[in-house]
This record gives structure tokens, sequence and C-alpha cells, in this order.
């Protein structure tokens, strides 16, 4: 099962030693920067557009998204795999958020 997290600096640390012990205003900026999914997922591709269709998500740390389905647009280029949401319109902007792990080359 994939299992993404994505978070925004600069990183929460004052909770470092006890996560759940901290006060209201650190767990609300550890939430607020940090987001992470797992579940599974099926591949669509076309001419176009690769895209992953996260088929089932079984749990998140933004509780709506369980048991949900989540599509994202995706890019493989050699050692670099990159994924995107779809644009979604915010206020006065449109905004896309990404996500890439590069694995390392095989050593010879």
């Amino acid at each position: 099962m994939p299992a993404s997290t994505l978070a925004r600096e600069p990183i929460c640390t004052s909770m470092r030693s006890r996560p759940v012990r901290g006060d209201v205003e650190q767990s609300a900026t550890a939430c607020s920067t940090c987001l992470a999914y797992f579940g599974t997922y099926e591949i669509h591709r076309d001419v176009l557009v690769h895209r992953i269709e996260i088929r089932r998500i079984a749990a998140s740390l933004f509780p709506n998204w369980t048991d949900t389905v989540q599509e994202r647009l995706f890019r493989l280029h050699g050692y670099e795999l990159v994924l995107r949401t779809p644009p979604s319109e915010e206020v006065e902007m449109t905004v896309m958020h990404e996500l890439s792990w590069e694995r390392e080359a095989p050593t010879q």
C-alpha cells in the first residue's frame, strides 16, 4: 500500500520528544504543516495525461479523506516520480500541490 507524507517548512520541532503531549497551538501548527495518507491505487494512462487514482484512502491525518477516492497526476522520468494534485480554485488563484521522489541510481 503506498503512503505519502507532505510537510511544509518550517516543520514544528517543539513537540519532537512527545508528539501527543503538545499544547493546542503546537498541535495546530503540526497539523497545519503536514499531511499523510495511505491506501490502494490504480494507474491509468492515456496519450495526454498519466494519473494515479488512489482507490481507497485507508487512513489519513485529514479524517475526511478516509474511505474516499483521490486522483493524482503523475510523471515518471528516469529515477524521479512526481505526484501532483489536479488544479483547484482557491481565493483568487489556482493551486496545485506536488510531491516528488528520486530513486538512487544503481551502483555498478
